[in-house]
């Protein structure tokens, strides 16, 4: 006797003996396999007009925010910390234009220059920039440039925090001296804004 004559031995005595049906294992696994899933397609939700509103002021706000936060932790960017007017320095010049210090007190302390009437430089020369700490006798050069156009406009880091006094344009020689050269295109005297 078989384990499957013992197991169903009483029950044997009262069933009767069927053959099952050639398909039934897969009508079997057709019942007990796993249900197919319906893609649905992805629909943008449309924000009501309120809520579409209420989003954008969000968005202002922190924009807003910031702002106000780098304008504060830098000192106030658009404000210039002292100005000054710029004038020519040769007879008959017509250089003139303004020098703003931003932040000079700190490590990322700018010159900005803007420049009008700005002649072309002689033959093998350029302009370079020139600052001046107030105490101190010597300048501290910041850039150099050679004109396009009558109209100049250079932002220029300055060399180190300080209280500056003075900035000037003198009329360097290409490849010449690291030293000021004496000749002064223009020039002016920083003020407080």
């Amino acid at each position: 006797m078989t384990d499957d004559e013992r197991d169903f031995g009483p029950l044997r005595s009262t069933l009767p003996r069927v053959t099952p049906p050639v398909d039934l294992w897969d009508r079997i696994a057709e019942e007990i396999r796993e249900p197919t899933a319906e893609v649905i397609p992805l629909r943008r939700r449309r924000l009501e007009p309120r809520r579409l509103v209420t989003a954008g002021l969000a968005v202002a706000a922190v924009a807003a925010a910031v702002v106000t936060v780098l304008l504060v932790g830098t000192g106030g960017v658009d404000h210039a910390a002292a100005v000054a007017a710029i004038v020519a320095h040769e007879p008959g010049g017509d250089v003139h234009g303004t020098a703003r210090l931003y932040r000079p007190t700190r490590p990322d302390g700018r010159v900005h220059l803007s420049l009008a009437s700005v002649p072309p430089p002689p033959g093998g020369h350029h302009y370079e920039v020139w600052v001046l700490v107030r105490g101190q006798r010597i300048m501290t050069a910041v850039g150099s440039f050679t004109p396009n156009g009558r109209t100049v406009t250079l932002d220029l880091p300055l060399p180190a925090p300080g209280d500056y006094e003075a900035v000037d344009i003198s009329v360097q020689q290409n490849d010449g001296p690291a030293a000021h050269s004496s000749v002064s295109l223009a020039g002016g005297t920083f003020r407080a804004a």
